[in-house]
């Protein structure tokens, strides 16, 4: 009689954990890290060959789902669903409305006529802050206003001119006649 063992099936390996970077305004792709990785194991993404774990992880990842598997060596395979989010948006130039100074006021005013909601603003090149309640009040002459969004992506600029302050009329001259 001969007796024979069968081996235990083997285990599948550890489902990948991974850490995401998602696009930005500026990088309009994503990358993928594998944060459990082990020696031994081959990696694949989207149902690519397996391979080693790349140094880096994963780069230049399109948004959108994706499938992360890790193989062992007996051929046992994990995987994890990923979804690396969409590119934010750029938001749309403002449009703006100047009035321009008078007679009794040096200072015009700049008003923003678009959406303000969920934006901060840079007026000639200062740090982005919330649209001021009355608009801006600047000397005469070019300005330029950028927007910004919670993602940080930004707009084109708008540039207006503010017109310079009128000249008063010239003093009447008079001729008196006793």
């Amino acid at each position: 009689v001969a007796n024979a063992t069968i081996a235990d099936v083997p285990a599948a390996p550890e489902a990948p954990t991974t850490t995401l970077t998602d696009p930005t305004c500026a990088v309009p792709t994503g990358s993928i890290q594998v944060t459990n990785t082990a020696a031994g194991l081959t990696y694949s993404i989207d149902g690519g060959q397996f391979g080693r774990y790349p140094a880096a992880g994963y780069t230049g990842i399109t948004p959108g789902a994706h499938v992360i598997t890790v193989k062992n060596a007996a051929g046992c395979t994990n995987s994890t669903n990923v979804n690396i989010a969409a590119v934010p948006t750029v938001p749309a130039a403002p449009t703006l409305n100047v009035v321009d100074p008078t007679c009794t006021g040096t200072t015009g005013t700049i008003t923003i006529t678009s959406a303000t909601a969920g934006l901060t603003f840079s007026i000639d090149g200062s740090t982005y802050a919330a649209y001021p309640a009355g608009g801006y009040t600047v000397p005469p002459g070019a300005h330029s206003i950028i927007a910004q969004n919670a993602a940080g992506c930004t707009s084109a600029a708008t540039n207006v001119t503010v017109a310079d302050v009128p000249n008063a009329p010239a003093a009447p001259t008079l001729n008196v006649v006793d």
